[in-house]
């Protein structure tokens, strides 16, 4: 581990205690319900476009449930034959579901999920419906899986 992470041995071997640890505590499966935020992120520092951009990152989807716990999956790509599986395995048909503008997540009203998406485009962080008042925004899953992955504090616009 300690070479694979480029870390030192002190640090690999308590990596090692600290993911077995957590292991050890983790129940079996329940699909997410209630109100979810789904968000991909793409992670692995800056890469300029000439050693491939984004192309060269990791992405990680991340779904929380709101005041819960969140679940993440690495993703090759963030097209609908990619999302929907893990959608439909990780989250209660019927769910209130909260996305940005992401074509690939216009799967999700014909699934049976209600969905509201933000519009990052038009400078949209959080949108509510006038229908029904839900408050619908993604930034609290990418903060809290961006503070996981490298362990800072991140705040949202």
């Amino acid at each position: 581990m300690q070479r694979t992470l480029g870390v030192t041995y002190k640090t690999a071997w308590r990596i090692g205690h600290q993911i077995r640890d957590l292991m050890g505590k983790v129940d079996s499966f329940q699909v997410l319900k209630g109100h979810i935020e789904i968000d991909e992120t793409y992670f692995g520092g800056y890469r300029p476009r000439s050693e491939g951009g984004k192309d060269a990152k990791t992405i990680i989807m991340g779904m929380k449930k709101r005041g819960g716990r969140i679940e993440t999956k690495i993703i090759p790509d963030v097209k609908t034959a990619t999302l929907r599986p893990i959608v439909l395995e990780s989250i209660e048909k019927g769910a209130t579901v909260s996305t940005d503008e992401l074509a690939a997540y216009s799967l999700l009203k014909g699934d049976g999920y209600f969905h509201g998406a933000v519009d990052h485009s038009r400078k949209e962080w959080v949108w509510t419906d006038r229908i029904t008042g839900v408050r619908h925004s993604t930034n609290s899953a990418s903060a809290e899986l961006r503070q996981g992955l490298t362990g800072q504090a991140t705040s949202s616009p």
